[in-house]
């Protein structure tokens, strides 16, 4: 979902090669918050966060990569990262219209005079309420700072900086304003963790042997992307990354079913991987 000003995006990522099978993979760790602000954590075990499904697929495919496009170094990917953050101030079919914020005015460092984000937070939230529903995923409905705190932030960590509060006393979104508060669909205060596990391999088949990837496409927006999903309470993220994949990528037939999982127990293995990124994603 888009994030909302109360909560953002933070990921980490991770690649993994598996040079026994045929196909490579990835990991990604992602967060998202309220407009406020969001992180998360990867690395061995992940804080205890609720588990939340945003990300349903009907499409699995593999795409073709430009190579050349892949060799950025972490010194790029960061700078790529503090530009200001475009999909977070974007519709979203799910959401209501956000309000307008121009480039200029996204750093909290600058002044908006009359600045009224859209409230919104998702009815599915409210009725997770992990207070009031056993089982729930959500954060209650009045954030606490010790339980966001607890969370931890990449972004805030990697900027060491403090977590901001706004006057209602919810986390503000590290990168700046999205025009939009509270969480939106996402169930945590501050920090949502995710993994998006990033799998890949050298196409045997076309001349060259090309590098591709497997993405899905969402069926809430049409978009295509990386498999992935919220980390559950207690589970570590290598778990999540294999879960998640199986979920969204396994759309397989009952026949291939067996071969798929054995290739999946295979490949998600911490020797196969290493971390690529960690921190808020736009």
């Amino acid at each position: 979902p888009r994030t909302p000003t109360s909560a953002c995006t933070q990921s980490s990522s991770l690649v993994v090669l598996a040079r026994c099978m045929p196909l490579c993979c990835g990991r990604s760790v992602q967060q998202d918050v309220s407009e406020p602000s969001a992180s998360r954590r990867t690395g061995g075990r992940v804080s205890p966060v609720g588990s939340q499904k945003e990300l349903t697929s009907d499409t699995l495919t593999l795409t073709t990569l430009d190579s050349s496009t892949l060799d950025d170094g972490e010194d790029n990917l960061s700078v790529r990262h503090t530009q200001l953050h475009v999909r977070a101030r974007s519709e979203h079919p799910r959401y209501p219209r956000r309000v307008q914020v121009l480039d200029a005015h996204v750093p909290w460092s600058s002044s908006i005079e009359g600045y009224r984000p859209t409230d919104f937070v998702a009815k599915s939230v409210l009725e997770n309420d992990c207070t009031v529903k056993e089982g729930g995923w959500a954060d209650p409905a009045e954030p606490d700072r010790e339980a966001i705190a607890r969370r931890g932030s990449y972004e805030h960590e990697k900027r060491r900086l403090p977590v901001r509060f706004d006057e209602l006393g919810r986390p503000l979104n590290p990168v700046g304003r999205t025009g939009m508060c509270n969480r939106g669909g996402l169930g945590k205060w501050g920090p949502n963790h995710a993994a998006d596990p990033i799998v890949t391999r050298r196409c045997p088949d076309k001349p060259g042997t090309p590098l591709e990837v497997v993405v899905i496409k969402r069926r809430d927006t049409g978009e295509w992307a990386i498999p992935g999903g919220m980390v559950d309470a207690g589970e570590l993220v290598s778990m999540t990354l294999r879960r998640e994949f199986e979920e969204e990528a396994g759309n397989v037939p009952e026949s291939e079913r067996e071969r798929f999982e054995d290739l999946a127990g295979r490949l998600f293995t911490e020797a196969n991987g290493h971390e690529v990124y960690r921190g808020y994603v736009d």
